[in-house]
């Protein structure tokens, strides 16, 4: 896939992390977990093909820690810290990318 078109990708993903530090409505955080989960498997496997295997292992655990099929019961304030240490390591991960 175009790189172009990945750093797009994750820059929805990071404004989508932020979004939760606002009031929404329940179903708009389990798209949203949903949405996550998908993206972060998919960076993680093209991390393994691209043999970055520090940041395979992150998106790895992104993806367990945000999937809404087995949830992880976190308070609103962790969720929030959690939605914006995604939110930067995504962005880290676009410049990342460039190099």
């Amino acid at each position: 896939m175009n790189q172009w078109i990945i750093s797009i990708i994750k820059i929805i993903i990071i404004f989508l992390l932020l979004v939760c530090l606002t009031d929404r409505a329940y179903e708009y955080f389990q798209v949203m977990r949903t949405i996550c989960m998908i993206s972060f498997a998919a960076f993680a496997f093209m991390s393994y093909i691209s043999e970055r295997n520090f940041f395979t292992f992150i998106w790895i655990f992104m993806a367990i820690i945000i999937n809404p099929f087995i949830k992880i019961h976190f308070g609103r304030e962790i969720w929030n810290i959690v939605d914006v240490i995604f939110a930067i390591i995504v962005l880290v991960s676009i410049f990342k990318d460039r190099e």
